[in-house]
């Protein structure tokens, strides 16, 4: 449900800015026809009446020139303020028709947003009376065996990421010390800077954020610029290759929001939030493929987790019975999970096949 908060929250900030943009074009309009009743009164004619007047007159005069001479100055300034309410071509800006424009692109984007949200909870909804109606008694307990079966797949993902980004944060802090003492190294031996004893001692002890933006401070005035550059790049092309074979640093950084230094509190924020996203999608999708065979589920109470942790069993339809199984890898072995370096993450595959 947390997208559909997400876009409730968006649904009406974009409500409010709609709002602003109808009260805007009021404005624009009413002044529009305050502009235009002035011109009428001092011309006795309408605004498009008179410009097309001027229009075909042939003299070479340019249009203020010729409200000037045939109406009076007053008109002709008078056109500088309400020919932007009339004018509709592309290479000026008219207030009235961009504000209309916006006021469409805006209750699209509304109506775009209350149609997911509406989609979205009639999902959850589904989903709960789904769960709900496939839940059998087990020991008194309504229990649903592919909600746990999914449970469990959360959980094992889940200890598994977490233990990744533990993984992560001791390998980060190696590897940048090691760019960090590596970048140094070359910046000496290009004779880069003339201190550079200053430098080391500032360096070896810092986050590499700050290194890298005292690094492009000295950087500016290096005087072996380009042979600086070169060394210190190749350097942590070579430490960076290493770096990213250990594990899926793209995926850390990404849930993180950092590229240099992704915090726990958001990756473990964004990780929960996508997994539990994917548990809902996959028991969907469960859902449409049996039904897809055997019609509205009548039982699913032959389905169980084996002694494997894999799903087992059949479901019986009211058109047809299918078999109903999955196969796992990864993640029952603590050290397979432990091992991040090589580890698999438990994941599975679910099979659906019409029963003889």
């Amino acid at each position: 449900m947390a997208d559909v908060e997400k876009m409730k929250i968006n649904l009406v900030k974009n409500e409010e800015k709609l709002a602003k943009k109808i009260a805007l074009l009021a404005k624009y309009e009413n002044k529009k026809a305050k502009l235009s009743a002035q011109w009428k009164k001092l011309t006795n004619e309408d605004y498009e009446v008179s410009i097309k007047s001027m229009d075909a007159k042939t003299d070479e005069l340019s249009l203020y020139g010729k409200l000037e001479k045939y109406y009076s100055s007053e008109v002709a300034q008078l056109y500088f303020d309400i020919s932007t309410f009339y004018d509709y071509s592309k290479w000026t800006s008219n207030p009235i028709v961009n504000t209309q424009d916006g006021i469409k692109e805006l209750e699209q984007r509304c109506q775009k947003y209350r149609d997911s949200i509406a989609e979205e909870e009639k999902k959850v909804a589904d989903r709960k009376a789904s769960i709900e109606l496939h839940s059998v008694s087990v020991n008194g307990k309504d229990v649903n065996v592919i909600v746990e079966f999914l449970n469990n797949w959360e959980k094992e993902v889940t200890d598994y990421w977490m233990k990744r980004f533990e993984y992560f944060e001791k390998e980060h802090e190696s590897y940048y010390k090691s760019v960090i003492e590596s970048s140094i190294e070359y910046m000496i031996t290009c004779n880069s800077w003339e201190h550079k004893e200053q430098i080391t001692e500032m360096w070896k002890d810092s986050p590499y954020t700050e290194f890298y933006s005292t690094y492009e401070e000295y950087y500016q005035n290096a005087k072996y610029r380009d042979e600086c550059s070169k060394a210190i790049r190749s350097a942590l092309h070579e430490l960076g290759e290493e770096y990213e074979s250990h594990f899926s640093i793209r995926q850390i950084e990404k849930w993180g929001k950092s590229k240099w230094s992704p915090k726990k509190e958001a990756f473990e924020e964004n990780m929960r939030k996508d997994i539990a996203k994917e548990k809902d999608r996959k028991y969907d999708q469960l859902i449409k493929d049996v039904e897809g065979i055997v019609g509205k589920i009548i039982d699913m109470s032959h389905i169980e987790v084996g002694v494997k942790g894999d799903l087992e069993g059949y479901v019986v339809g009211d058109k047809a019975e299918c078999e109903l199984w999955t196969s796992g890898a990864g993640g029952f072995n603590t050290n397979v999970i432990v091992n991040v370096k090589h580890g698999q993450c438990f994941h599975f595959r679910f099979y659906v096949r019409k029963r003889a």
